[in-house]
């Protein structure tokens, strides 16, 4: 994303052929002051800990996001 913003894709591979996807901010966890940790879980990106942010969940088109840095496993 412009400057530098993380983002969680949410969406199903299933809607691949769409040129939006539904993602969550990545906060760095020092800009935070209170999460919910049943609701905000704790992401490691690099040596950094970022806050994932669902409540503030977006839809963006391709052409706004970047390339991907990483993938998380599903559970």
């Amino acid at each position: 994303m412009p400057g530098g913003s993380l983002v969680v894709v949410l969406q199903n591979d299933l809607l691949d052929q769409m040129r939006t996807r539904v993602v969550a901010p990545l906060i760095p966890a020092g800009s935070v002051d209170r999460v919910r940790t049943s609701l905000n879980p704790v992401i490691r990106v690099g040596t950094e800990n970022h806050i994932l942010m669902p409540q503030f969940a977006a839809a963006l088109t391709l052409s706004e996001m970047g390339e991907q840095i990483g993938s998380l496993p599903h559970t």
